[in-house]
């Protein structure tokens, strides 16, 4: 038998039909997630849905999918990846589809809560499958393409939404997001229907030679794993605070800062994922010259520090600079995802436990998305955005403090 298959590792035009796959199925969650993002700002125009009420129904999809990231993550180990993937996707299309059937905030709030039920299923199994189909060589390489999923989904997603609600409305967003992910999930179903079932034997990230016992494993690498993974969790709230909550409430702050239309406001929010996506490639070539996820992380939470103190004190002021520091922080914080909740759970490999770190990392990211999306637009409501700048220097600054006290339990690890 063929080494690779007899370690589960596909051969190479199955890898790549699997990865091609993978970045459809989870670009189209991407969008799953983001309509209702990009329509956000139109909503509060045209259905009389206050900023905090609008942030509240963000809330709840993240709380939703955080919790439910747990769920998945357990079962990502133990179901077909095949069969979570799917159910995910067919029922955030439906969900996507019923939004545009409603314009009170119940309807609103319960249809996108569902949504990220099912939302949550997707990650944990495909994180899963990259861990048992390709080899350590080929793994982090294949995370990093995955991680372009986002901002390449959110700079389609704020384009096409620009152009629907300028030609019709906020409701044709969802419509066209929802067929968008049904298609992606028939894709999904009969590009895998002959593929094998995991084994539930992953290679592991170390070297096996350094695995010699279960005692000797955990006194010599899992003691500072699980500490650094621990730290690695408050970060990604700070990380989940940052990404979303800038992402939901820029287009917001643009219009209501600067006076400009809704759609030239979600428009010009396309610089974001477009500098997003080179951060992703940026993260990587740091990454490489330090091997090293914590110092990777640390130093791009302290970019976003200082960018976001000098948006705090000089760039609110001026369009063009407000965006680009905008776009610098979240482009930091794409990054921050890639080396924590993307590359450290494979280090869990060797224990078939991918699924349910990634779950759990995930979750954390999400503590801080249902924070922010609810936080910001109540202070920017009572206090204004002064505020709330203050708040985003605060977590990107306690995002450097996790990342520094994480560092010398990584370095023993990686």
């Amino acid at each position: 038998m063929d080494k690779n298959q007899a370690s589960g590792v596909l051969d190479p035009a199955k890898q790549k039909k699997l990865y091609f796959l993978c970045w459809v199925s989870y670009f189209a969650s991407n969008l799953g997630r983001l309509s209702y993002t990009v329509s956000m700002v139109e909503i509060i125009r045209t259905e009389n849905i206050t900023g905090a009420q609008a942030g509240f129904i963000g809330t709840g999809f993240f709380i939703a999918y955080g919790i439910c990231q747990l769920f998945s993550g357990y079962l990502g180990d133990r179901v077909h990846p095949r069969r979570m993937v799917s159910v995910g996707l067919l029922a955030s299309g439906v969900l996507n589809f019923a939004m545009i059937f409603g314009n009170t905030m119940p309807w609103l709030f319960t249809v996108w809560c569902a949504n990220g039920i099912f939302q949550s299923m997707l990650w944990p199994p495909i994180a899963r499958m990259v861990a048992e189909y390709y080899s350590p060589e080929r793994r982090k390489t294949v995370l990093v393409g995955l991680g372009t999923t986002y901002p390449i989904a959110m700079l389609s997603a704020y384009v096409l939404s620009g152009l629907l609600v300028w030609l019709s409305g906020w409701r044709s967003v969802f419509l066209f997001f929802s067929v968008l992910i049904t298609a992606a999930a028939v894709l999904w179903i009969i590009g895998l229907k002959n593929y094998p079932a995991p084994a539930g034997k992953v290679h592991p990230a170390r070297p096996q030679n350094a695995v010699t016992s279960g005692r000797t494993l955990w006194k010599g690498t899992w003691k500072p794993l699980i500490a650094a993974s621990i730290l690695f969790c408050g970060a990604l709230v700070f990380q989940g605070f940052l990404r979303d909550g800038l992402v939901n409430w820029v287009p917001v702050f643009l219009k209501r800062n600067f006076a400009v239309s809704s759609a030239f406001a979600i428009l010009s929010t396309t610089v974001l994922p477009l500098v997003n996506l080179a951060g992703i490639y940026v993260t990587n070539r740091i990454y490489k010259a330090f091997k090293n996820e914590a110092l990777t992380s640390l130093i791009l939470f302290g970019t976003a520090a200082a960018a976001a103190l000098v948006l705090r004190i000089w760039g609110q002021h001026y369009y063009g600079a407000t965006l680009a520091l905008f776009a610098l922080v979240t482009a930091c914080m794409m990054g921050i995802n890639l080396m924590l909740a993307s590359f450290v759970p494979s280090y869990f490999s060797s224990l078939g436990k991918v699924s349910m770190v990634s779950g759990i990392m995930n979750a954390t990211v999400y503590v801080g998305s249902s924070l922010a999306t609810y936080t910001i637009g109540m202070l920017t409501d009572h206090y204004g955005w002064n505020t709330s700048l203050n708040l985003i220097v605060l977590m990107a600054s306690l995002g450097v403090v996790c990342c520094m006290i994480s560092l010398p339990f990584w370095r023993r690890v990686s």
